[in-house]
């Protein structure tokens, strides 16, 4: 899974309304703490070597975390406390805020993930071949397994906990079902092959289940091409939400009430239409608006959406954009900004890495 991050330059953002921990010896540059109001976010940069902090408010970096082990942020727990990483040594670990220092480790944990309300934690761990791991389900502390499968890749949780997504391999690998574990009521409410126009989805990445619309998420790809899909729980059929002309994807956050679909067309290559956030009603399938980032020359790769779906932020894809970030006002629909995320502006061989708080 790792490996698979990797290729596709996955970004993480992580979005926090808290107060922030106290100024440490490994931040020279630390101003004091937020407001309580402050939205922040919490960006890695390419190497994986630190997290910066953003305040929305004061529209700047305020504070810069260095990581005791390489990684990239997935997930807030203990109310805001601590940080779930994904680290670059096949393993994962819970960093405290206020400390700096490792909370907890987990040893031969390919992928970590928190719930929304930090409640839950999906643990993907070694499989039985190169192409799947196995996930653990889990308690917050990762102690007390509620829920496992094998064969699995690209799990995710709903935006209200509820339920967790992921796809579980056959013995042939190229073919994939898409599984929807209802964690309220212990139950695999949805698993099964999806299909478009008759033709089997190849699920590539990215997978948001909403148990509010009753349906799934994802980007995949048939002999027709590829596309954001959206699947009703119990149905094999799928809807083409978003088409993915001359691109080789589609990267989409939903937000926190899943109305709409934030979508950003990747690579972008040198065409500015694909230099823009499209905002897609979730429901309806329509096209809303769109937001262009051509003027900052940047690619939107992964985004962020704050609790109270005020502000977002987007990290840029690979080497086809500049190594800005982009605030958002959602409120206005309007790009508030172009901001550094190293002191380098030169173009960088990574996207930042990032995860979202979203309650």
């Amino acid at each position: 899974m790792k490996q698979n991050r990797i290729t596709v330059g996955m970004a993480v953002l992580i979005i926090l309304i808290i107060a922030a921990p106290a100024c440490h010896r490994d931040c020279p540059t630390c101003p004091g703490p937020p407001a309580e109001s402050d939205h922040l976010f919490y960006v890695a940069n390419s190497g994986k070597q630190f997290i910066k902090t953003f305040s929305a408010e004061q529209r700047k970096f305020i504070d810069s975390i260095n990581l005791p082990i390489p990684g990239f942020p997935v997930g807030v727990i203990d109310n805001n406390e601590k940080l779930a990483i994904d680290d670059a040594q096949g393993g994962a670990y819970i960093l405290d805020l206020r400390s700096r220092e490792i909370a907890r480790t987990f040893p031969n944990t390919l992928e970590i993930a928190v719930s929304p309300d930090s409640k839950h934690l999906a643990l993907l761990g070694p499989g039985t071949d190169a192409y799947s791991y196995r996930l653990y389900l889990t308690d917050i502390n990762g102690s007390d397994t509620i829920y496992t499968d094998s064969m699995v890749r690209f799990a995710n949780f709903s935006n209200d906990s509820r339920a967790i997504a992921y796809v579980h391999l056959t013995q042939n690998p190229s073919r994939m079902e898409l599984v929807v574990y209802d964690i309220d009521s212990s139950k695999v409410i949805d698993k099964g092959w999806k299909y478009y126009n008759g033709l089997e989805i190849v699920i590539l990445f990215w997978i948001s289940p909403s148990i509010i619309n009753g349906e799934t998420y994802f980007f995949g790809s048939t002999l027709l091409g590829e596309f954001l899909f959206a699947a009703k729980f119990g149905d094999d059929t799928a809807d083409a939400v978003v088409r993915c002309p001359g691109s080789t994807g589609v990267s989409f956050r939903l937000n926190s009430d899943d109305r709409y679909l934030y979508c950003a067309l990747i690579p972008g290559w040198d065409d500015p239409a694909y230099r823009a956030i499209y905002t897609v009603n979730a429901v309806t399938r329509g096209l809303v608006d769109s937001i262009s980032t051509a003027i900052y020359d940047h690619q939107p790769y992964e985004m962020a959406i704050t609790w109270d779906d005020k502000y977002m932020i987007s990290t840029p894809f690979s080497d086809v954009s500049n190594n800005n970030m982009i605030l958002y006002d959602l409120t206005t629909r309007k790009s508030l900004g172009a901001y550094f995320i190293t002191d380098s502006t030169v173009r960088t061989d990574c996207p930042s890495w990032a995860v979202t708080k979203s309650r």
